[in-house]
């Protein structure tokens, strides 16, 4: 339910933002790297694990270069799966993903092999969330679609800015994304 999936989007939001303003992007968020435990009395907090590919600001390693490809093919950014220069977008895109998969049950992209799926998040746009459950998910599939964005400057520039729309979203506020407004949709305290 919408209720209780956007506060687990805000925290792995809120841990990647954290890494992000360290200058770390993690490059393989998918559902196996977030852990939702108990911890007081939140149920579902969100651990982000498995920095183990992330890539640190400014650092030279020669175990990571422009061109090579890291990272899970489901869960990989455009730029990611053509081998180019990622950052903090890599991971919103990621995010976008696991977004899309909360929802309907599916991965955006999937093929045969590693390279099939890679293709496809470079060229190939994603089908609607709404397309795939049969159901609309107002205001929130705007928000995975343009996390979902094939070009970086399209999508979220910060996990700050897709949090806000959340919030303005729970809030039953006016949300405007990719440039058009639109009348308050995706109220959480619907239960669907």
């Amino acid at each position: 339910p919408l209720r209780d999936a956007v506060p687990i989007i805000e925290m792995i939001a809120s841990a990647l933002s954290a890494a992000h303003q360290r200058g770390i992007v993690h490059r393989d968020i998918k559902p196996d790297n977030v852990f939702l435990i108990s911890r007081g009395h939140t149920r579902n907090f969100v651990k982000v694990l498995d920095f183990g590919i992330a890539k640190v600001g400014g650092a030279s390693s020669k175990l990571t270069k422009t061109g090579m490809v890291f990272g899970t093919p489901h869960y990989m950014s455009p730029e990611q799966a053509a081998g180019q220069s990622v950052d903090a977008r890599t991971d919103i895109y990621a995010l976008g993903v696991i977004m899309y998969e909360m929802f309907t049950g599916k991965v955006p992209f999937d093929g045969d092999t590693f390279m099939g799926i890679l293709s496809k998040h470079m060229f190939e746009q994603p089908l609607p969330p709404s397309q795939v459950k049969g159901a609309g998910l107002g205001a929130i599939e705007d928000v995975i679609l343009k996390a979902l964005s094939k070009k970086q400057e399209e999508r979220y520039q910060s996990m700050g800015a897709l949090v806000a729309d959340l919030d303005t979203i729970s809030s039953a506020g006016v949300v405007q994304i990719g440039g058009r407004g639109g009348a308050p949709r995706g109220n959480l305290a619907d239960p669907r």
